[in-house]
């Protein structure tokens, strides 16, 4: 016997579903309808992808929502572009991809985040990588300059 998480009643299963680390949620839920609502209640959980990327569950999002309609239970939308849409007051469209100008795929401040309207190539932007580079090549002329004193 397993207890549903998300009604609490206590439901049979066979012993292949109940929840190990390596199956996800599988066993946890008495129906499809309990693990829906679960989701909705649960909505704002934050993980990691495997790329880096924070993820935020929000199963009222369009995205989700047309996941689901293709068969999929994943929720979870990249937290960069939630930021964005946020800004603009608007969903982005399916060619706007946001950039991270410092590469760092989990910093998501506003200050960090592009808009691009097109899928931008991989690494950072040549002249983000020059002017910091600048800034670097400065600062060692400053070093060596007061260990030369």
């Amino acid at each position: 016997m397993q207890t549903c998480l998300q009604c609490g009643e206590e439901f049979e299963t066979h012993e292949c579903r109940v929840k190990r680390e390596d199956r996800g949620r599988a066993g946890q839920f008495c129906s499809k309808d309990c693990a829906y609502a679960f989701d909705r209640r649960t909505s704002g959980r934050v993980m990691k992808d495997a790329q880096g990327y924070v993820l935020i569950s929000v199963p009222e999002h369009p995205i989700s929502l047309a996941r689901r309609v293709r068969g999929s239970s994943n929720c979870y939308i990249r937290e960069h572009r939630l930021v964005m849409e946020k800004h603009l007051g608007r969903y982005l469209e399916p060619y706007e991809t946001v950039h991270h100008k410092n590469g760092v795929r989990d910093d998501n401040r506003l200050e960090n985040l592009e808009l691009w309207h097109k899928s931008q190539p991989a690494g950072q932007r040549v002249s983000d990588l020059l002017s910091e580079n600048t800034a670097l090549r400065a600062r060692l002329a400053e070093l060596e300059a007061s260990l030369a004193a």
